[in-house]
């Protein structure tokens, strides 16, 4: 019998898709992904060697303003997931998370919500205690919740998203930046704004300090090309 084949196994991104991302030419990207996806279901596979080209593809549809398509791929992704790894696996909180992200661009916020909660139970099921991923599925959620006007109701999970990019085993200072930067955002929503300001001014110091000028703080959208 074969046997389920692991990352290590996937379909690797080719060379032209690494350079068109580079360029931040999304439509070539996006072709490019295409291609690699169909010499991947040419190839035959067994197991989920094409899910990481799904949740590439997923992505860069979404970047691309081509969002029906998007959601269309992040669908396979999670039925490929679901059928093709062992329960439990972090990769298939990871295709629902990149589901969620697709509804919510689209504007269908109720819709995304229980995909990001189901999301983030997985992976607190499968994912050690801070976790990058698990900061990314509560900054998600604190977001679909802002999205709705539910200020309130997201803030605590800002809160939560910025200790646990703030104590990761290896920070990663423009996520951290992000971080404090949303929850300035979700306080100045609630009029607060006062207790914003000093919050944004430490998001945009942190930012300075991390990255080179004029980076396009691409992170901050939420999703990138590759699964999240």
């Amino acid at each position: 019998m074969s046997q389920p084949a692991f990352a290590a196994q996937r379909w690797p991104f080719s060379y032209e898709v690494l350079m068109a991302f580079q360029r931040g030419d999304f439509a070539a990207v996006l072709a490019a992904l295409r291609a690699d996806l169909a010499r991947c279901k040419a190839a035959a596979p067994d197991a989920d060697q094409c899910l990481d080209l799904l949740l590439g593809l997923a992505n860069v549809a979404a970047m691309a303003g081509e969002l029906e398509g998007g959601e269309l791929h992040a669908r396979s992704a999670v039925a490929l997931a679901e059928r093709s790894l062992p329960a439990g696996h972090p990769d298939i909180a990871t295709s629902w998370n990149n589901l969620a992200v697709n509804l919510n661009i689209q504007g269908r916020h109720q819709e995304a919500e229980p995909l990001y909660r189901k999301a983030l139970a997985l992976r607190e099921a499968a994912l050690p205690p801070g976790h990058r991923d698990l900061a990314a599925s509560w900054n998600g959620l604190a977001s679909n919740l802002n999205a709705q006007g539910r200020f309130a109701e997201a803030e605590p999970m800002f809160r939560k998203a910025l200790a646990l990019n703030e104590a990761a085993a290896k920070p990663y200072p423009p996520d951290i930046a992000t971080s404090w930067n949303n929850l300035a955002a979700n306080i100045d929503a609630q009029g607060r704004y006062a207790d914003a300001e000093p919050l944004y001014r430490k998001a945009l110091a942190l930012r300075e300090a991390a990255l080179p000028a004029g980076h396009p703080t691409s992170r901050q959208a939420g999703t990138t090309w590759r699964p999240m």
